[in-house]
């Protein structure tokens, strides 16, 4: 399911960014299914995706794609924290429904700059 997931996002990235792959900044770093409890389900985010959204290492914050399954209803973002995010249900379906998440982390890109002048060894033997 979770390929499913990736793959349903994937085609949205292709239309909405006119490419035959996700923009290089965006990348997918954490993946899972989840059952709501009455309607509502927290995710914790995990080190790996914490330690990557730091500013230092690039991380300029991230998104999350869901995926009900079955009769799970509408799903929205409730909030979107440092280490956590909450998905709660809106009108009608099962309570307890499952979904698919995926989070992406969108990450800033160091443009490469043009004209560079590659290094030169000196291979004059010195006197």
């Amino acid at each position: 399911m979770k390929k499913i997931a990736f793959l349903s996002f994937v085609l949205i990235a292709t239309v909405a960014f006119g490419q035959n792959s996700l923009p290089e900044n965006i990348n997918p770093v954490q993946a899972g299914t989840v059952t709501l409890v009455n309607g509502k389900a927290t995710i914790a985010l995990d080190e790996n995706t914490i330690t990557s959204l730091s500013p230092g290492n690039g991380g300029e914050g991230y998104f999350v794609q869901l995926t009900p399954i079955g009769n799970c209803g509408f799903l929205k973002i409730g909030e979107k924290g440092n280490k956590s995010f909450t998905v709660t249900m809106a009108g009608s379906g099962a309570d307890n429904g499952s979904f698919d998440y995926v989070v992406f982390i969108k990450f800033h890109l160091i443009p490469i700059q043009q004209n560079i002048q590659p290094a030169r060894l000196n291979t004059t033997p010195s006197k």
